[in-house]
């Protein structure tokens, strides 16, 4: 799953701002355009809760020994700057959609094919925290998990959703 996992990640990080299109859209009275764009944003919205629950019940858990902590919400600037495209753009002016299409097919593909598609707005607004986390084998991940770390020596069970992207299942969650 770590190719889907990857694009499922950086693919519905872009709901919240195709939401805001959608809100935009109601401005300029373009109710059926915004409805489109309104469904878009739930549809990927549950998309990434059903791919993610699937994960985290089905993967096979293990256990990590986590020796370094690190916040790792600094992937988040580059989708804020994303969620201001929407206003940058001129009240009235007609929809845009090819635009809106190349900047997220260009920015889910150079996200999916680097290691920063782990970052994901829906997660984080449903309470979920991003650290890197060192381990005692010397590997580096990013742990998503609903509990906020404050020290490194603590083991995590966890599934692993991509190379390095593991999700703390330690309780259920």
């Amino acid at each position: 799953m770590s190719l889907l996992a990857k694009v499922v990640l950086t693919g519905t990080a872009f709901a919240p701002i195709i939401g805001v299109y959608s809100i935009l859209e109601i401005i300029n009275k373009a109710y059926w355009c915004a409805a489109f764009l309104g469904i878009i944003c739930v549809i990927l919205g549950l998309i990434l809760v059903l791919i993610f629950h699937h994960a985290l019940e089905t993967f096979e858990r293990s256990r990590f020994s986590i020796e370094t902590v690190e916040a790792s919400d600094r992937e988040s600037v580059g989708f804020l700057l994303m969620y201001l495209l929407p206003v940058l753009r001129t009240t009235g002016s007609e929809f845009q959609w090819v635009t809106l299409g190349i900047v997220i097919l260009v920015f889910t593909l150079i996200m999916a094919t680097g290691y920063n598609y782990h970052f994901n707005p829906i997660l984080r607004l449903r309470g979920w925290h991003f650290y890197k986390v060192g381990t005692n084998e010397g590997v580096t991940y990013v742990l998503i998990t609903k509990k906020q770390l404050r020290n490194a020596a603590e083991d995590v069970t966890a599934i692993q959703l991509t190379e390095y992207v593991i999700v703390d299942i330690g309780e259920k969650q």
